[in-house]
């Protein structure tokens, strides 16, 4: 489960349907689901769209804030820019056309750093 596919498998199993930090389900605070979430913001906020777009990591002007499935798709959706969502499939696949929006957070060369 150590795989975005296989972490999305499981969590369908479980019947998640919305995943963030601290809930699922939409739900009250709950820490059931907080590794799987904290695997998939990573591979895919920050490993795929951050460093596609050339954003830092820990830009406070960025917030993502969940992930939801609907209809057989998950996807994911930013807080800040508001209304900014994402088909996750399209993202795996390098399409990133749904978050052009996102060139505007790009940090100057000067504060990048290079990692593999």
């Amino acid at each position: 489960m150590k795989t975005v596919r296989g972490t999305f498998k499981f969590l369908e199993k479980q019947d998640v349907k919305y995943l963030d930090f601290t809930s699922f389900n939409e739900e009250e605070f709950n820490m059931n689901f907080q590794e799987q979430y904290k695997l998939l913001y990573n591979k895919i906020v920050i490993h795929k769209i951050f460093k596609h777009f050339g954003i830092l990591p820990y830009n406070n002007d960025l917030i993502f804030n969940f992930f939801g499935y609907e209809d057989g798709h998950w996807y994911g959706s930013f807080y800040e820019p508001d209304g900014v969502t994402f088909d996750v499939k399209k993202v795996l696949h390098n399409d990133f056309s749904e978050l052009d929006i996102l060139n505007e957070y790009k940090a100057p060369k000067y504060l990048m750093y290079q990692s593999n």
